[in-house]
C-alpha cells in the first residue's frame, strides 16, 4: 500500500484504507500517518497487537526494510526516496 496521504486507517473494516479481511486483524487496527516526511505508525487499541520488526509497538516511527505484522499480515515499509 502507498502511504499518499495524511493518515491511513489499516484494519478489518471493509471501510478502512487498508483492509485486511483475516479474524487476527481488528476492524480499526492500526493508523499510518505521514508527517513532515515522517511515516509513523500507531496501534489503534487492536487485540492481537501491531509489530514492528517482531517487537509489539504502541506507536512506531518506520524506516526502510522495516517488517510491519498485522495479525497473520507482514509487509515490508519501503521508503519510496531510498532513505
Amino acid at each position: 500500500f502507498y502511504v499518499d496521504r495524511a493518515s491511513l486507517a489499516i484494519g478489518r473494516d471493509p471501510a478502512a484504507d487498508v483492509f485486511l479481511n483475516d479474524v487476527t486483524v481488528s476492524r480499526n487496527h492500526a493508523v499510518v500517518q505521514l508527517n513532515g516526511g515522517i511515516v509513523t505508525i500507531r496501534d489503534a487499541g487492536s487485540l492481537n497487537g501491531t509489530y514492528v520488526n517482531g517487537v509489539i509497538v504502541d506507536v512506531a516511527d518506520l524506516h526502510s526494510g522495516d517488517i510491519v505484522q498485522i495479525g497473520t499480515f507482514q509487509m515490508v515499509f519501503a521508503d519510496s526516496q531510498g532513505a
